[in-house]
Order: C-alpha cells, then sequence, then structure tokens
C-alpha cells in the first residue's frame, strides 16, 4: 500500500481531518494533502511524524 493511501485511511478511522492532523504533525495542511494525493516532488515523506500520530 502506497504511504498516501494508509495516511489517509489511519486519518479517516480517527475521524480526523486534514487540518487537525497538520497541526499535530506541525505540517501545513497543503502538505497533508500533496501526502494523500500523491502530489510531493521527490519522494522523501517524514514518516518518523506521522507514525507515532497515527499508529
Amino acid at each position: 500500500m502506497q504511504f498516501g493511501i494508509r495516511v489517509r485511511e489511519l486519518r479517516k478511522q480517527r475521524r480526523m481531518t486534514q487540518q487537525k492532523l497538520s497541526e499535530l504533525l506541525g505540517v501545513s495542511l497543503s502538505y497533508i494533502s500533496k501526502v494523500e494525493n500523491k502530489r510531493l516532488n521527490g519522494g522523501d515523506y517524514p514518516s518518523e511524524k506521522v507514525r507515532p500520530q497515527t499508529g
């Protein structure tokens, strides 16, 4: 499973908005959107930030 898809699934399971997740992780809302929609340039995701919050 791709990283962005998994982030979206976990966020929705926890009934969390992209805004709330971005606040918890200290990143922008647009960054969360780009991760979930596979629109990032490069390919390095700061997964160490996401893992503690999404489980």
